[in-house]
């Protein structure tokens, strides 16, 4: 043991002249043999502290072995955390794009070495994730440019794939059996399309958008060239665009929002670590317990990275450079998560907190809460996207039936939803209300002008009747700040007017108005009992559309959803005698009970202004007014 000390004692001297106090400058063969010596002289003996409470119990170690023991395992610690601080030298260091370890094969060696072998070791003993981290920001270094033989494709490709490694077999303690952090897995995404420094300043504005795609090599030695990500990069160069989103982000977020999606990233295999395990003696593992602590640390960040993934969707909607087929995608993958039961997370939480009931209700109760905020940021998602064929984005036009369409059967979704037995306390049993409010408001949003275009009011005009706590709880604004903090995805400069809340007009989408003697036909064909049952009704373009390009959008079907929402809407509940406490303020029990009557009065006034405007026919209010009454 005396001996071992001293070898580790050598290596964290070479390391401290090296690494710490010099900048990496050793040769291939000599960074190659430095990482075979910590993979078979050091990475066991972050087995250690397991091996050793087995062996103390048993009283088969004597007090000198525990002492060296011991010693040798905190120089090792020290050691990795050194070579972690070398890492994050070299991400914040002024030479970008240059990295302190020039030869590529040296530096990627290193990188999967750490990640494969040490972070998975270190995350039942000690700070993994931070050494994950700084993997991952050294490895962004180098960065995606130039655009040559696809090497960009190919080193976003290798950077996700390694974020997302899994666990070969059982032992992983994160969801879906990763071998790394959701906060790492986070990192390797944003680096693809979050183009901010450490510092929160935008690349931006520093450099025009045309030079982007003409930035070489060469050019890194004669200007100081902004960190981009790989999505700003290409947003120019339409081909690639499409192959990054289409190949790359696309996969990665499907894989994110559905975790049983194990293979991603242009079909390659993601990679299984084999993680090392103590064993006793006898030669059985020894198992290591999760705390309630652990498991709502990591549920917070696993759902921190859902709402990321959310975010970017909402993104590659409102790309310049999108394409409409993608666009289409993307809107049903938001309705998707926005009616979708976390039954993955509830799995991994049984399995986690098996014996404990009691703790097991607590963390399920913080479940309900970040499932009803990633469903939340979908349908804010689902709003901007509404939003962007009215203001900077007139392009999007095609797309807002679809968007309409998926509001709508999320409307339809939550109204009739009445929740699982596990969320008939607390939060959970005005869930369904809550969101059913969030998805209306988009729909009473909407109208359209004398000629027939269509326009999106201030949501003021809707939410002014709805009380301040629960315009909170359900505002697209207030999850913005509760959500990202400081990690929050900074939008692209063409949709910065997206969040600019006042009253715009579609110059491409046209609302179907239906005539005075087309609708008196009708209603004379509907009285008259002799006559044969009515066909299906046409619709005639309104004056402004003549001539004109655009899409045309009938509004009958969300007025149809409108009145389902009245008619199963829930009446009043005098019963409620408790507040709700959210991580961002506090719910009434004044408030909860107006909120069915709330919901009721946004979508009542808005099928007033359909009717006044002649969006929907007034035969349909006629039909039956008893669901009125």
């Amino acid at each position: 043991l005396v001996i071992v000390l001293e070898i580790v004692l050598a290596l964290r001297r070479l390391i401290d002249s090296e690494m710490v106090y010099g900048n990496g400058d050793l040769c291939p063969n000599e960074w190659m043999s430095l990482i075979k010596a910590l993979d078979v002289g050091l990475s066991p003996w972050l087995m250690y502290p397991a091996i050793f409470d087995e062996q103390f119990k048993a009283g088969k170690i004597q007090n000198i072995d525990q002492n060296l023991q011991q010693e040798i395992f905190a120089e090792v610690m020290i050691l990795f955390s050194q070579v972690q601080g070398f890492l994050l030298k070299c991400s914040q260091s002024k030479l970008r794009p240059f990295h302190h370890i020039a030869d590529d094969e040296c530096r990627e060696h290193l990188h999967k070495f750490l990640l494969r072998r040490i972070c998975p070791a270190l995350a039942r003993i000690g700070d993994a994730e931070s050494l994950a981290l700084a993997v991952m920001k050294s490895w962004c270094v180098v960065g995606y440019l130039p655009f040559r033989d696809g090497n960009w494709s190919k080193s976003a490709v290798d950077l996700l794939v390694e974020a997302n490694a899994s666990i070969l077999g059982s032992g992983s303690q994160y969801p879906g059996g990763y071998a790394h952090s959701p906060e790492v897995r986070l990192e390797a995404f944003k680096s693809l399309v979050d183009d901010y420094n450490d510092k929160g300043v935008s690349n931006l504005s520093a450099i025009d958008s045309e030079s982007v795609s003409t930035v070489t090599s060469a050019s890194f030695f004669h200007c100081d060239v902004p960190d981009l990500s790989l999505f700003s990069l290409t947003r120019n160069l339409r081909d690639l665009h499409l192959e990054l989103i289409q190949k790359i982000l696309l996969p990665q977020i499907i894989a994110i929002l559905e975790p049983n999606y194990k293979v991603s990233v242009q079909s390659h295999v993601l990679p299984k670590i084999h993680l090392l395990k103590p064993k006793t003696d006898s030669g059985k593992e020894i198992e290591f317990n999760a705390s309630v602590v652990d498991c709502l640390v990591i549920m917070e960040k696993e759902f921190r990275l859902r709402k990321f993934a959310v975010r970017v969707l909402g993104t590659l909607f409102r790309s310049v450079s999108g394409d409409g087929d993608n666009r289409c995608h993307f809107i049903e993958l938001l309705k998707l998560v926005a009616v979708s039961e976390p039954h993955s997370m509830e799995s991994w939480i049984d399995e986690t907190i098996k014996d404990d009931h009691n703790q097991t209700i607590l963390v399920k109760e913080r479940l309900i809460e970040e499932t009803y905020r990633l469903r939340l940021e979908a349908l804010r998602q689902m709003e901007l996207c509404l939003r962007a064929p009215f203001s900077e984005l007139p392009h999007t036009h095609g797309s807002v039936p679809i968007i309409l369409k998926a509001l709508g059967e999320t409307a339809s979704f939550f109204v009739k939803e009445k929740g699982s037995s596990s969320q008939s306390m607390g939060l959970g049993q005005y869930i369904m209300s809550l969101l059913t409010l969030a998805s209306v408001i988009p729909l009473a949003r909407l109208g359209c002008t004398l000629d027939g275009r269509g326009l999106i009011m201030p949501k003021d005009c809707v939410t002014s009747i709805i009380p301040e706590d629960l315009l909170s709880a359900v505002s697209s604004d207030a999850v913005i700040g509760s959500i990202f903090s400081t990690d929050e995805l900074h939008v692209l400069s063409e949709e910065q007017n997206l969040f600019v809340d006042q009253l715009s007009i579609a110059p491409f989408v046209f609302v179907h108005l239906l005539r005075a003697d087309e609708e008196n036909e009708s209603i004379s064909l509907r009285n008259n009992m002799f006559l044969p049952r009515r066909s299906r009704r046409k619709r005639e373009r309104s004056r402004g559309q003549d001539g004109k390009e655009g899409t045309t959008v009938d509004f009958e079907p969300v007025a149809s959803v409108l009145k389902h929402v009245l008619q199963h809407c829930p009446g009043p509940d005098h019963r409620v005698h408790n507040s709700i406490e959210l991580r961002d303020g506090t719910i009434t029990s004044n408030s909860l009970s107006l909120l069915p009557s709330k919901i009721r009065m946004v979508c009542y006034e808005a099928l007033s202004s359909f009717f006044s405007h002649g969006m929907t026919s007034s035969s349909f209010e006629a039909e039956s007014l008893c669901w009125l009454q």
